[in-house]
């Protein structure tokens, strides 16, 4: 109920400050929960009204999106922990468009807008020609659920034929307006698409200013498609010292993105397992040998050890490497975000190689977009890894001190789960919203 409430408050803010704004579809589940809710919620705003809704929008915790190449569609979006979900509006400016170009002006929006509820949301008649133009100029085809719409709408009492008639002349010229006009008294929408190339020429050419408009967003489209190619999804890292909880934390994290429908991709990079060298197939014997040798002696940190460790550190940090370039890097590019559990952070870990050439080699790797440390008391982590030595856990600690300014973690102790979801889940995507692309 957190998202209903958020967008409730907000839509009333709009009435109290006099906003006009239209909630263009969709809008059932704020006077029924039991409905699904959203993807996203679609509206208008006057052009007159965008500052001051701008406004109230960010002092509700709304951040505006980088949107690519329309200047009309706006975007705003804001995660809500509690639900695990993010509340994402788009926002058509100053009435409604295709590429751009107008089809409805927000005054002639406002003048025949209706309340329901709480809420503001358009007149019979333009919805139709949203479900029109929305049908014919950018899907191609009518979903059977608007065609539907448009049928019951068409045949009320009152509905406004002549002011139909006037938006269609203006869009596709007066002869396009008649055929349309026919087809639509006898329900015949399929045969309306027949026409769609001759009404999409139509509405772009009408004009040289539309011809130029409709020019410019189709140049700064090829960009970004071409541009797309160059970026890299962003590189989230959870690390944290053994008992923080990252492996739970971002299985977590993984659902929410799920649930949210963002693609991404969940990458183990600890240096323990999903090798790609054999290191496992060497490493387990050593280490079955190197437990029966220490048990006998008290002096465990000798010569030798650190001789061995420090000639194997340059080894798994090879294979990190290859993992980042054959698992890491492909995913960038396929996936929206990519999250590690842990990273190259756990060469810094090692124990028994010297600190300068654990440095070196974790200066190799790509540095994070975003980091996450979890944390949490010594004591509390001992509880949880009883068979690990605390001492160890002491001096993991201290270099994660060490380093916290430097690699400039973001930090978050791990109490309960679902806090932690929500602390984590709630910083990734205020980084995202503020950081990527709509």
């Amino acid at each position: 109920m957190n998202y209903v409430n958020n967008l409730k408050k907000l839509l009333i803010e709009f009435e109290n400050e006099k906003i006009h704004y239209c909630i263009l579809r969709n809008y059932e589940f704020l006077s029924n929960p039991k409905l699904e809710l959203p993807k996203d919620v679609d509206m208008t705003i006057a052009r007159n009204d965008l500052q001051k809704a701008h406004k109230i929008l960010a002092q509700n915790g709304f951040k505006k999106r980088i949107f690519h190449y329309t200047t009309k569609h706006l975007g705003y979006a804001k995660f809500i922990s509690k639900d695990f979900r993010t509340l994402s509006l788009g926002v058509e400016a100053g009435g409604l468009f295709w590429n751009d170009l107008f089809y409805l002006k927000d005054t002639e929006i406002g003048l025949k807008r209706q309340k329901k509820s709480f809420f503001y949301v358009l007149s019979d008649e333009d919805y139709f020609l949203m479900f029109f133009h929305h049908s014919v100029l950018g899907k191609r085809m009518f979903k059977p659920k608007y065609e539907l719409i448009m049928k019951e709408l068409f045949l009320k009492k009152n509905f406004d034929k002549q002011y139909l008639q006037a938006v269609f002349k203006r869009s596709f010229g007066k002869k396009y307006t008649k055929k349309i006009m026919i087809l639509l008294e006898k329900e015949q929408y399929q045969l309306i698409l027949k026409m769609k190339r001759e009404l999409i020429n139509k509405f772009i050419f009408k004009n040289v200013k539309s011809i130029i408009l409709f020019t410019r967003v189709f140049l700064k489209w090829i960009v970004f498609q071409n541009k797309h190619w160059f970026l890299r999804a962003p590189l989230i890292s959870v690390i944290g010292m053994d008992g923080s909880g990252k492996t739970t934390t971002t299985k977590n994290i993984m659902q929410i993105f799920k649930d949210n429908d963002l693609s991404a991709k969940l990458i183990y990079t600890g240096r323990g397992s999903h090798n790609i060298l054999p290191i496992s197939f060497f490493g387990r014997p050593y280490k079955k040998l190197e437990k029966k040798v220490e048990s006998k002696k008290k002096n465990k940190n000798t010569l030798l050890k650190k001789v061995i460790y420090s000639a194997s550190a340059p080894i798994f940090a090879l294979d990190l490497f290859l993992r980042y370039i054959f698992r890491v890097m492909p995913a960038r590019k396929k996936y929206s975000v990519v999250i590690t559990d842990r990273y190259a952070f756990d060469l810094l870990l090692m124990d028994n190689v010297p600190l300068t050439l654990r440095k070196i080699l974790y200066c190799l790797f790509p540095k994070p977009t975003l980091i996450i440390y979890l944390y949490n008391d010594l004591n509390v982590l001992h509880k949880r890894r009883p068979t690990h030595p605390i001492l160890d856990l002491e001096r993991q600690k201290k270099l994660f001190d060490g380093f916290q300014k430097t690699l400039n973690f973001v930090c978050v102790k791990t109490e309960d789960k679902q806090r932690t979801s929500e602390n984590v889940s709630e910083i990734i995507f205020n980084y995202l919203l503020d950081n990527t692309f709509s």
